[in-house]
Parts: C-alpha cells; structure tokens; sequence
C-alpha cells in the first residue's frame, strides 16, 4: 500500500496547534452530552456528577478501556488533550489515555501516581520510563498526544515525554484506561483536529493491511499477482471484506477501484461497501449485466439514493474502473472515466471501507485509490479575539433550557423560549414551551423574565422569530384561530395594541410553500420586505436550506426561492439572522467546515437578488464550540451578539452574550427613533412609517409607531441620503431626511415626526424639496415630495393651496424675495405640468421676511430656507 501525501511545509506543534479547529470539547457540564457511558458494569461503575466523569474500576487484576468516537482520522493532524487524576488505589496502578483504531489495533498512554509512565502501541510497549516530576495521586494531570505531520508527541502537564515517527497512533475511538483497583476522575477532553489531504493507493502486492484472506461467509479471498480475488460459489446472500479507512464524509473525497470479472452468475454483483455506523452502511453495486445501485441501510431500513435502468453489459475479463466522487455538496457515480450519474450528497463514509461480493462471482481487484481533499475553512479575520461569552444571569437563565432569543432593535427588550419549566409542564405538559419576555435596565443589566402570556402563549411550542425594528410587531411560530388557540403550523404577526399588549396572530400566507422537514426556522429583514427561512424541498441540496421570500401585499408573501449552493450545503442550515443593515446574514451549519456540530457563520449579500452572497466565514471557536452552536443576533449597534449554547450553561441551553471583533460586525445603521405627533395638538398618533432613498425614491422600508405613545424606532444603514416620513389617513406627512453617506459610528438619534390634518387654514412645511444652490431649479431628489404633493391634490379634487417661499437673510432683500418667489413657483410648475388645475394653485414668495428661526446660526438658517403650503379651500 502507498501512501502519497501532498508536500506541506513543517510547523512546530505549536505554530500547528493554533490553526487546528477543536472537534470536540467535553467538560461534563451537562449531565453526560456526548453520551459517555455510565452506570453499573461487571469491570466496575461510572458516573458524571460534579462537571467529572468517575471511573470506578473493582477488580484487583485487569484492565478496562472506556471509549467513544474520536472523530479523528488517520491522516489528520491532531491533538487531544484531558485532564485526569487517580483518586483511590495503589501508587502502581496505572491510568491514562486510550486509543482504538480498529476493533484489534488498541494504543495506551498511562502513567502512575509514583512517577511512571508508559506508552502502548498495538500491543507493543514501545517505552516505559520514570516521569521527572511526580504525579501525586488526587492532583488533576494534563496528558496531551499530538500528531503533527507523521510526528506523535506525548506530554505530561505540558512537558514533552516522548515523540515518534515510527509508529502511528491512530484514533478512530478515543477514551481512557485504568488498571487493577483504582478510582480516576476525568476533568475534561479536548480534540482538536486539522485535515490534510491525502491520497492510498493499495495495489495489493502484499498484504500489509491486512485486508480479510481464506474462507468466510462463503467467499474465498485470496491474493495473487497484485490481485485481491474475491471468489464466491454460492447463489444467496453477500461477503464483505472491509479494512479500516475513516475518511472524513464532510470533506470531499473520491474511491476508485479497478476489477475484473472472472466469471459470475446470473445475479451476482460487485462493490464498494462503506460503514457509516452502527448498523448503518452503504452500497455502490454493480452487475455484469450493466445494472448498478447505490443505497444506504440505516437501522435496517434501505435507501436507494440511485438505481440505473439502463442495460449496458460489462465485458468478462476486462478491466472495469468505478469511482464514486464527492465534490462541493455533489456525488458523482463514475464508470470507466465518466461520469454516469449524480446526486446530492448526503452522508456515505465512516470508518470503515472496503468491497462486498453478492451471489455467485469471481472478481480479481486490481487496485484501491482514496483520495481526499479537505475544504477551506474559511474564518473571520479576528477568530482568537479573546471575547468571551458571558451568561446572561439568573433574570432570564434558570436551571432548565432557555434558547431562541430575540433582541430588539436598542438591545433593551429579549425575548425568548422556555422549555422544561415546571410552570410550562403544569398547564400544557412536557412537548411545550413558551415566549418569555426581559427588559435591560440602565445598568445593562437584564430584569426577571416574565411569561409573556396569552394569546402569544397556549397549548403548543410558541416561539418568537422576529421583532421588528419599531418593535410593534413580532412575527411568531405556528397559527392562531381568532381567540388565540392553537391552529397549526406555519407563522403569524402580532401587532402592538393601544393597551400595550399584543394581538392575536394574525396567518402568514407563502405562495406555493412546502416543507418536507418536520423542522423549520425564519427570519424577517429590517425592513420588513424580505423573508428568509430553512424548509426542506425537492431543490434542496441536503436537509435543511435557506429560502428567500417577498412580501407582495400585507401577509401575503411570494413563493420561496434558493438561495443557492453558497450558502447551502448538502446538511442541515438553520436559524438565519438578517442584520440592522439589510446586508449581513448569520446562520447556522452542519456542512460547512467548522468546530464539530452546528456551527454559526457570516456572510454579505452582493446585490438585490437576495440569492448571490459571499463565501460564509466561521465565527471563530470563542463563538463556535464542538456543540450546537445556533440562534444567534445582534442589535443594531452590531457590537454584541446574543446566542443560546449548552456550553458552561448553569442548565440544559443558557442564552449568552458576547462582543463582535470587527470583521464580523454588519455594516453601520444609525437608530432613528420618537414619536408621531400631531403637528397641530401635538397629541401621539398610531400610524405606518416609510423610509426612502432620496437619489431615486425606492422605498427602502416600513415601520410603524405604537398605538400607545406613537413611539417609533427605524434603523437606516450607512451610504445612503435617506426620506423618512409618517403617512395616516386624514393627514398629511411632514417628511424629514438625513444623510447617512458618511456614517463613520453607530449612533440612536431622535427625530419627531408631525401629522398635519387637512383642513382649512393648515400651513405644511414640504421638508423634501432641494433646488441648485443659489437657484430655483429642482434636483432629482425632490422628486418624492412632489409626487406625494400632487397625490394630495389628486385626492382631493376641490383643495386649493398656496405655495409660498422663504429663505434665510443672506444676501440683499430684494435677491431673496425674487428666488423665493421663483422656487415657489418652480412647485406650481410641476404640478401643473403633470394635470393640476391652475386655477387651484397660487405661488408667493417672502423672501427672508417670515423667518422660524434666528439667522445667527446655521441650523436657525436652515430651518428659515423652505417652501411650505397653506390649504386655503378644502
């Protein structure tokens, strides 16, 4: 067998260490989270209680090996590190690490609390040496092995003890050992991995990898000329002949073999069988006559994931090449050199690998070729930040599971889900959970949670998926009839109302949606316009993908599109988060490469389409853990996320905050928020808000304010001059504007907006019109408020105004009476271009003679330079 590396240049295990991504981390914090055993065995008893994993072992001779998956292969760079220490027996005995890489290739690393320390390959005691500095027995021992391109190091409480090249110390499963009567206790393990790409070729010249020889299963194996012949006589059943190759089926990576049919009956078949677990694995068969299948069994149920319906016979004593290729969320099924099939990939390699002969045939194999090639990993720039995640306190964390945790757009208003609460399981029992609500005080502190209450809690799994950024509306999990009970699945909104509570969801309705999965999860843009969500359909590459959708009218939404092979991968994508910005996603993913389980990741949207994006970047491990890392937002000051995780969670799921470096910050918003007055009471008003880009009066989104106060809340990202304004029937909207294309920081600014009522005598200020400095002529950006002007004429066929003009006091009197009196009538211009009556339009100009401010400042100018109208019929 050869094996052929790629050259790579050589780092010290240091330099190495740090561009390794942890696999695993298990600290026992969590009542067992990565399924160790415990209980009463013959060998002796196990525990986890105290964040420890206890070992017991009762006999006074023997061994026992505690093991599960180490998620490590043979070919990657690795280190793995635990933290141990003896607690009861005598100073002799021995305990340390173990490593399994098939069920008869067993490795040790032990030491002893008098100083000695051993290291077991295969058997073989390859050194046994006295350890400098004492071990004493209930002190906690640091024990490191780490493979670092071909070279094995050992150490102990960080002192190298030996290092080797001679033997390779492979771990499919990972654990410890103890030795005769002796109690340990195991603080933590700690996996990190980094892989390399390779490439096996086995052309079976010998046998030096022990692949299955002589009789078995009714198939005779043999090897002879550089073949591996597989003969088998009987007419029922199969043999497998399978060695020991965990390829990494995340990674892309192709097997190939070349065979020879020697002679077969009418049903037998040839192979590829793939161990993918504990009775579950998968087959690439193929008969003479041409047929082929590609399947999985998983818990003894079968899979097809591709069958030929073709017949194209395979010639007899010819050479036959098959290949299967997994490349960038794709399988490609290859025969002779070309590709004959594909399919989206899913899951098909493990541990082990090797052929499976069905019924009667003889084939002789000439070679096996294994190639993988690891995917980048890509990172934000800052991943070793040293930010930490910092538990949000017993006001919202209790003893049970908190997660999906929702922030308002200021940051002072979290709402989240509650599970396993023993209030939740007396009114609704255990498949529950329910929206919890805290509020942060001016300390940052975050106040008691309180159960949010109905109608957005009842009989089902309530949940909150988005608050908008005026925070007057939540988009919510499931449907509701119309006095709150529960409908089924889907989503809803949920408006604020004048008494500050929340209405009963009203349905979202989605064109065409389905979903395949029982799982799902959404996520709502800032500007309300766009909906993201994670279903199943037949377009999909794997599980779960991330969906677009477009608000058409009220709740009615466009069917949901892909969003394309990016972002989505051939496993599971959940919990989408669209920032302040409009432009920034995080998500959660088992497929792109990352720290173990779900991990979170960033990217930028590159144009309007919503399906073109950039590559996503890991979050980096002070974010991402070997765990489930998901749920995950940011206010929109974009300096500190808020996300659930299990990691050091004082129960089952915490809800933690953490700073952002800035590479993985959205882009700048400014906050803009306060009320909707009035303008002639002054008295709040509840009405819908628009924001625009001036340049080209696009909409750029809607808000609304409350029903209670007329509070409002809009966040307008960087690079743009935007109009905001508040529209109610029966009024007009006194616009307002800033300009945001030099936006260098965050920032929550307060601005008023007025409601003028239409009626006779009502003098309203046109905020949005811009003329040529020094001229009359209108720019573009005028263009809005011109439009909304003639709208209200439009609408109101009798009303007559009079446009009048001002300016401040700079330059002579009579200059500034003739441009007023000329931008005034610029107004009455459009407006009787584009169909107004003459006859109902009069244009004045005051130059500098009416003025609203002082002309001693700026700003006083400012706001003297203007144009209003006065409604003088209605």
């Amino acid at each position: 067998m050869k094996f052929i590396f790629p050259f790579l240049f050589v780092f010290s295990v240091s330099q190495l260490f740090g561009q390794m991504r942890l696999s695993t981390k298990e600290d026992f914090l969590n009542n067992n989270n990565n399924t160790w055993p415990t209980g009463q065995y013959d060998a002796g008893d196990i525990e986890i209680s105290d964040g420890l994993y206890k070992i017991f072992h009762r006999p006074e001779f023997g061994s026992w090996v505690i093991t599960t998956s180490g998620n490590i292969s043979k070919y990657d760079n690795y280190s793995i590190i635990t933290g141990i220490k003896q607690t009861k027996g005598a100073d002799i005995e021995q305990y340390g690490m173990y490593f399994e890489e098939g069920e008869n290739i067993k490795h040790y690393f032990n030491i002893t609390s008098s100083g000695f320390f051993e290291i077991i390959h295969n058997g073989i005691s390859i050194v046994s040496d006295e350890y400098s500095n004492h071990v004493p027995m209930g002190s906690f021992n640091v024990l490191a092995v780490s493979k670092v391109n071909g070279e094995t190091s050992f150490s102990i409480n960080g002192e190298t003890v030996y290092s080797t090249s001679s033997y390779d110390f492979t771990t499919g499963k990972t654990g410890w050992s103890v030795t005769n009567k002796i109690e340990v206790q195991i603080d933590y393990l700690k996996i990190f991995k980094e892989p390399q790409p390779f490439e096996i070729i086995e052309e079976f010249n010998t046998n030096a990898a022990n692949w299955p020889t002589g009789y078995s299963a009714g198939c005779e194996s043999s090897f002879k000329d550089g073949f591996y012949t597989l003969k088998r006589e009987e007419s029922n059943g199969g043999t497998s002949c399978l060695n020991f190759f965990p390829i990494d089926w995340r990674e892309n990576f192709s097997v190939e073999t070349r065979f020879k049919i020697i002679e077969a009956g009418e049903n037998g078949a040839f192979g590829f069988r793939m161990n993918i677990g504990e009775n579950n694995d998968c087959y690439f068969i193929i008969l003479p006559n041409g047929f082929w299948s590609l399947k999985k069994i998983v818990d003894g149920n079968e899979k097809a994931i591709k069958n030929s319906f073709e017949n194209a016979p395979l010639p007899i004593d010819e050479n036959i090449t098959l290949k299967l290729e997994h490349k960038d969320n794709n399988l490609f099924i290859c025969l002779n050199n070309k590709t004959i099939d594909s399919a989206k990939y899913e899951q098909l390699t493990g541990e082990e690998l090797g052929f499976v002969v069905f019924n009667k045939i003889t084939v002789e194999v000439d070679y096996l070729k294994i190639t993988q090639t690891p995917r980048p990993f890509h990172l934000i720039d800052q991943p070793g930040n040293g930010y930490k995640k910092i538990n949000l306190g017993t006001g919202v964390n209790s003893i049970y599971n908190e997660s999906g945790p929702v922030i308002s757009s200021d940051g002072n208003m979290l709402f989240f889900v509650r599970r396993d609460f023993p209030e939740i399981i007396s009114k609704w029992g255990e498949e529950n959970q329910e929206i919890y609500l805290s509020l942060r005080d001016e300390d940052g502190n975050w106040g008691k949670a309180q159960n949010i209450g109905p109608p957005l809690n009842n009989n089902s799994s309530n949940f909150v998926i988005s608050v908008t950024p005026d925070m007057n509306a939540l988009m919510v999990g499931n449907t509701y009839t119309a006095d709150g009970e529960p409908a089924g699945g889907g989503l809803s909104i949920s408006q604020k109302t004048a008494n500050g509570s929340w209405s009963v969801p009203k349905k979202i309705e989605i064109d065409n949606f389905e979903n395949k999965n029982k799982y799902t999860s959404f996520a709502l843009s800032p500007d309300r316009n766009v909906m993201v969500m994670c279903i199943e359909t037949e377009e999909s590459l794997g599980d779960l993908d991330i969906y677009v959708s477009f608000l058409k009218e009220n709740n009615h939404w466009t069917e949901p599109r892909h969003m394309g092979n990016v972002i989505n991968t051939y496993d599971t994508e959940l919990s989408p988060f669209i920032a302040a910005d409009g432009k920034t996603m995080y998500f959660s993913s088992f497929g792109h490469p990352g720290y173990g389980s779900a991990d979170v990741f960033i990217t930028r949207r590159l144009d309007d389409t919503w399906v073109n994006w950039s590559v996503p970047k890991n979050m980096g491990h002070e974010i991402n853990t070997a765990g489930w890392d998901a749920n995950f937002i940011i206010p929109a000051s974009g300096e500190i996320a808020y996300l659930s995780t299990e990691e050091n969670a004082m129960g089952v799921s915490d809800i933690f905050r953490i700073q952002l470096p800035r590479d993985a910050r959205p882009e700048m918003v400014v906050l803009i928020h306060g009320k909707v007055l009035n303008a002639k009471t002054k008295e709040p008003l509840a009405a819908s808000i628009e924001y625009r880009i001036l340049k080209d009066n696009k909409e750029s989104g809607t808000a609304s304010s409350s029903p209670q106060d007329g509070t409002y809340k809009i966040a307008l990202p960087r690079g743009e001059v935007y109009a905001f304004l508040a529209e109610k029937e029966g009024f007009y909207s006194i616009s307002d504007n800033i300009d945001l294309t030099n936006l260098e920081e965050y920032a929550e600014i307060e601005r008023d907006l007025f409601l003028a009522p239409i009626e006779k005598g009502e003098v309203i200020r046109l905020n949005n019109l811009f003329f040529e400095f020094d001229k009359s002529e209108l720019l573009e950006e005028s263009i809005g408020e011109l439009e909304r002007l003639f709208a209200l004429l439009q609408q109101n066929s009798t009303m007559k105004i009079e446009i009048n003009g001002h300016t401040d006091n700079v330059g002579s009197d009579e200059y500034n009476l003739d441009l007023s009196k000329k931008r005034a009538n610029s107004v009455m211009n459009y407006l009787i271009e584009n169909g107004i009556d003459h006859q109902r339009l009069i244009a004045k100009g005051f130059g500098e003679t009416k003025p609203k401010a002082t002309n001693d400042t700026e700003n006083g100018r400012q706001i003297n330079r203007r144009v209003e109208f006065a409604i003088i019929e209605k």
